[in-house]
């Protein structure tokens, strides 16, 4: 879910997150915001774009800092992970099966 949300910290004195507060039906939300370097833009009393679970509005993000880019990039790491893992065992098995040969 999208919601725009009021900082209420300098983001330079929260290195561990800042307090944003935004409204969920119409009842407000105090959540700490993670430190990010898009955050570093903004000062006490902006207002920010944010993304929140539906199930839990305590977890947040900002809505620049989450999209397909992110998304897509931490799902081809697991696969490059695989494939080297493949790769490899692949070499090995052709390397074993060449040595059983020559004996």
């Amino acid at each position: 879910m999208r919601a725009t949300a009021m900082l209420m910290d300098e983001p330079s004195d929260c290195l561990d997150g800042c307090r944003v507060t935004f409204d969920v039906a119409n009842s407000p939300v105090v959540a700490n915001l993670p430190a990010h370097e898009l955050i570093k833009k903004f000062h006490r009393g902006s207002d920010l774009s944010i993304v929140y679970a539906s199930r839990d509005p305590q977890r947040i993000a900002l809505a620049d800092s989450v999209g397909p880019g992110p998304i897509a990039l931490a799902s081809l790491i697991p696969v490059l992970g695989l494939t080297l893992v493949i790769d490899s065992s692949a070499t090995w098995l052709r390397s074993r099966l060449r040595r059983s040969r020559t004996r």
